[in-house]
């Protein structure tokens, strides 16, 4: 495969099997060694032309008779990943993007739409103003911002293509859902939202956290490439910022168990739950293992981590973390046999739950997860977070401490979900709660810290 080709195969795979984009592009790498700049430039066709999903068939719908939904998904998915391309990328001439796009649709099996993909994507260049400089276009249905540098200009169409409502014109341009636009804009303002979107569509940056058992963060810089050892520098002493690391390197440094890929804001909740060495810790929905190698490095290798999570794929994952890193006071259960049994009720002097959400504080990272985004996803979510908080809390002794946490923005899972439990749980009082808001020093998330008062 060349890298449009796996690129393809990802997003179909993708779409076909509710998968994450990200997760299908792993396993396919995984299958078909490329050279590095062709992984680079497969995984921005894959992850791009996810992410900005609504803005491309906003534009391509504008170049065709009938609704691009109706479309074959390969070939609706190779459209998209063109016009990603010709109004995305600056490096790849549109000509090329065209000519392997009706190839890709020929070798999908799709002879038939080829003639389709090479008109529709010959007139594509054409939605573009590549002459007037942006800030020259005060219309804000002819501009659509760039993800791709801190100060992007923006692209700028021929035509105010995008529409007049205000909130639809955001989530077009930034390629959002109007329910979760409308949302944001009601609680933060038309700006703040704005701001929140362009942080969430750039490409997410890749933070790793020094393991103190096994290095020094000294030892860690020394190792990167001389350009990288001041840039890679965050607020944080345990954390750098490895995005310009070559992928070898990285895998390298993972290997040798030094660092683990993790994201400030990832941190915060495990710093919250206060530990000292010696301590009794359940970390429940653990895998694949970043908080719980946390949890050992912050005991020194005293006390246990008892990492919980669920199904074959995770508690492997979870495994692979603690046997590289080397993390021999960590215990791994399995929770369908933890529930079964009732284990150790009351046992822990400090618990973590980090449940499954929405994504909405990480959509930059989890880029179909703001396609699934609606009301009833989070009411699913809410009835497995509350059994989760739960379990969580009862497994916590008097007096110990439980953090429940989420990378998610939403009210209903985090202060309003944690308040909705503790009114029903007056033998849980809540300490202190965050939420941090994505940045380009981290991702968003939110963690709140209780504690357990007496028996129920």
């Amino acid at each position: 495969m060349n890298a449009r080709e796996l690129a393809l195969s990802a997003l179909i795979e993708a779409q076909r099997s509710s998968a994450y984009v990200q997760d299908r592009l792993h396993a396919l790498m995984a299958a078909h060694h490329l050279p590095a700049a062709d992984r680079a430039l497969a995984t921005q066709i894959a992850q791009g032309t996810t992410r900005h999903r609504r803005t491309l068939d906003h534009l391509l719908q504008t170049r065709l008779k009938h609704p691009i939904e109706n479309m074959p998904l390969a070939a609706r998915l190779i459209l998209e990943s063109a016009v990603y391309q010709i109004v995305f990328l600056d490096r790849v001439p549109d000509y090329a993007v065209v000519d392997e796009s009706v190839s890709l649709m020929r070798r999908q099996g799709l002879e038939r739409l080829a003639g389709l993909a090479n008109a529709v994507l010959r007139k594509s260049p054409k939605l573009l103003d590549r002459e007037t400089p942006p800030e020259q276009v005060r219309n804000p249905r002819r501009r659509i911002p760039s993800p791709h540098a801190e100060q992007g200009r923006p692209i700028v169409l021929r035509e105010p293509l995008l529409p007049a409502d205000s909130v639809q014109r955001l989530g077009v341009a930034m390629s959002f859902p109007d329910a979760l636009v409308r949302r944001w804009v009601a609680r933060w303002g038309m700006q703040p939202t704005e701001r929140v979107l362009q942080i969430l569509n750039r490409p997410p940056r890749t933070f790793a956290r020094i393991n103190s058992l096994r290095c020094t963060p000294q030892e860690v810089l020394e190792s990167l490439p001389e350009a990288l050892r001041s840039s890679s520098r965050t607020r944080r002493s345990n954390v750098l910022d490895l995005t310009g690391l070559p992928h070898a390197r990285l895998v390298q440094l993972l290997e040798r168990g030094m660092i683990t890929v993790e994201d400030p804001t990832a941190v915060l909740p495990v710093e919250a739950m206060q530990l000292e060495p010696g301590q009794n810790v359940m970390d429940l929905c653990a895998a694949p293992g970043g908080k719980t190698s946390y949890i050992a490095e912050l005991l020194a290798g005293q006390g246990t981590v008892t990492a919980v999570d669920r199904g074959r794929e995770r508690l492997d994952l979870l495994r692979q973390t603690v046997e590289r890193l080397g993390l021999s006071n960590v215990r791994v259960v399995d929770n369908d046999a933890w529930a079964a049994t009732a284990a150790e009720p009351q046992a822990f002097g400090r618990v973590l739950v980090d449940v499954p959400c929405s994504n909405t504080g990480v959509l930059n990272r989890r880029t179909d997860a703001r396609w699934r985004f609606g009301d009833l996803s989070l009411r699913s979510l809410a009835r497995v977070q509350g059994a989760l908080l739960e379990q969580a809390a009862r497994a916590t002794r008097v007096g110990g401490l439980c953090v429940y946490s989420t990378c998610s923005l939403e009210p209903e899972e985090n202060g309003r979900r944690v308040r909705q439990f503790l009114a029903a749980a007056p033998w849980m009082v809540l300490q202190a709660e965050r939420e941090t808001l994505p940045s380009a020093e981290g991702d968003g998330g939110y963690y709140a810290l209780m504690v357990r008062l007496d028996e129920v």
